[in-house]
């Protein structure tokens, strides 16, 4: 992850989306990798996939509160129903 960090300080795009999926590949659910591809997926204007990143991340860590990625999934355009979650994100995961 720190790495991914590095390539992103240093404008290396390309690099920086390779080590958040080699990442992924090697353990799908290491915190910050989901919202971190998709900030940068944000940011080259690759919605869909930004957002699927970022629903990820939402669901692998509901009790971070996730307000960073609810302000980017507003600014993608994505209407959010909070009536409609499926836990409360209070409660610890099991």
């Amino acid at each position: 992850m720190k790495l991914g960090e590095y390539y992103f300080m240093n404008k290396m795009p390309f690099a920086e989306e390779q080590c958040y999926k080699k990442a992924l590949e090697a353990n799908p659910s290491v915190k910050y990798a989901h919202l971190n591809l998709g900030s940068l997926y944000m940011f080259q204007n690759r919605r869909g996939e930004a957002v699927k990143e970022f629903v990820k991340e939402i669901e692998l860590w509901p009790e971070d509160g996730n307000g960073q990625i609810i302000e980017y999934l507003k600014k993608l355009g994505v209407k959010i129903d909070f009536s409609t979650a499926k836990r409360d994100i209070r409660k610890p995961r099991t």
